[in-house]
């Protein structure tokens, strides 16, 4: 009786010994494939938060230059307004002493000179103050993308730095288990 128990078992004990370690391996195999899954996101993560840095970097740029466009177009301008009023006030000057001219046809047209003079300028001021609030939006949108640019930066570091080290565990980890399979 003892031999017929005996036979089968040794049948049965190098199928059971090899399915256990099959199983084995199959189960490292599926760690092993994990780990490296894991890293791959990692260093996709990493890749995302160096765009996101690539993309504040050019935030801040177009920011300055936006702010350094305003800022041309603003000294421009008040060059501008300065030549105008220079032009202004000469120009009603010698108006102005025709206006009290004895002549009353000559007062009469300088007098109408002064208002179409005046016009102008007002005129001439309400444009230039567009183009100023205008500059002073450009300006503003410029300092909002290199706040956006700044901010991108910051967030982008922190992963980065935060995505460096969980690499460098997980690469760790995997290489401790595959030096621990390999034995």
């Amino acid at each position: 009786m003892k031999k017929t128990f005996f036979l089968p078992a040794l049948f049965f004990l190098p199928l059971l010994t090899s399915a256990v370690v099959f199983g084995q391996s199959g189960r490292n195999d599926t760690r092993l494939r994990n780990m490296e899954k894991s890293i791959e996101r990692i260093e996709q993560r990493m890749e995302k938060a160096e765009l996101q840095m690539m993309m504040g970097d050019s935030l801040i740029q177009y920011g300055d230059q936006q702010i350094a466009q305003a800022d041309k177009d603003f000294y421009r301008i008040a060059d501008e307004v300065k030549k105008m009023n220079k032009e202004y006030r000469a120009r009603r000057k010698r108006f102005e002493k025709l206006a009290k001219s004895s002549d009353r046809e000559t007062a009469l047209e300088a007098k109408q000179e002064i208002r179409m003079l005046d016009e102008n300028r007002r005129n001439a001021i309400r444009e230039y103050s567009f183009e100023v609030r205008d500059m002073k939006k450009k300006a503003m949108k410029g300092d909002s993308d290199i706040k956006k640019g700044q901010s991108l930066q910051s967030m982008a570091a922190k992963s980065i730095k935060s995505s460096r080290r969980d690499l460098r565990d997980a690469q760790e980890r995997y290489d401790m288990t595959l030096s621990t399979l390999n034995r």
